[in-house]
């Protein structure tokens, strides 16, 4: 038993990763379904969080939402939201079906993405282990393939984006950053309408290199005086 265990979650993961290479995001969904019952995981859901921090929304294929999938849920005061919070395995709503069904968080590196929901047909710590796997990889090819999606651009804002933050969330690195020595953390708020207000952070060896950008003005022309700091 032990042995097919190893071969399904070898298969699923081996399999998502060969797919991955040429997958656009809106097979994501689907092609996570299709390589996740390998190790014995079905109903399998991706949320990912909005750039504000405040909700997860559901990405869905060409066909749209499972039947019965909820779309949205918010973060706080949410279980599933709890998750998110805390980045641990945790036990979801139970369902008529036998089962167990879990929420992972999606976590790249230490910034987090959002959140699985799935079906387990074993409930002990090797399929918790294969959850966070799963989880890991599928964060992963999210982050590989979220600056040429205009399908995860639209799911992760609530509100119109001003030009000047187009700008500056594309140029600025990841608002989370952690390895064994150090750990870089950034919020820029109002998420939708920051102008020259930027960040920049670098590793070299042992040195961090941490810049904070203030130009003055709420236009863009600020945002492009932003803009060029950064590039300088």
């Amino acid at each position: 038993m032990d042995v097919d265990r190893d071969a399904g979650a070898r298969a699923m993961l081996a399999g998502l990763l060969d797919a991955g290479h040429l997958m656009p995001v809106d097979a994501l969904p689907d092609t996570v379904c299709t390589h996740a019952r390998a190790a014995g995981f079905t109903d399998v859901l991706v949320y990912v969080s909005d750039l504000g921090h405040q909700s997860l929304h559901l990405l869905t294929g060409p066909d749209g939402p499972p039947r019965g999938a909820e779309r949205e849920f918010r973060i706080e005061g949410t279980s599933p939201g709890r998750a998110y919070q805390r980045g641990r395995l945790t036990s979801a709503a139970p369902q008529d079906d036998p089962g167990t069904d879990w929420w992972v968080p999606l976590v790249d590196g230490t910034e987090r993405l959002g959140l699985l929901r799935l079906r387990s047909a074993h409930d002990d710590a090797r399929a918790r282990e294969d959850a966070d796997r799963l989880a890991a990889l599928v964060a992963l090819l999210i982050t590989t393939k979220r600056t040429s999606s205009d399908t995860l651009a639209r799911l992760l804002r609530t509100e119109p984006m001003n030009i000047a933050a187009e700008m500056a969330w594309n140029l600025m690195p990841p608002r989370t950053y952690a390895d064994g020595r150090v750990v870089i953390s950034a919020v820029m708020e109002p998420t939708y309408q920051i102008s020259g207000d930027v960040y920049e952070y670098a590793l070299d060896g042992p040195l961090v290199h941490l810049t904070l950008f203030d130009a003055m003005g709420h236009d863009n022309a600020a945002g492009l005086c932003g803009a060029l700091a950064l590039g300088a």
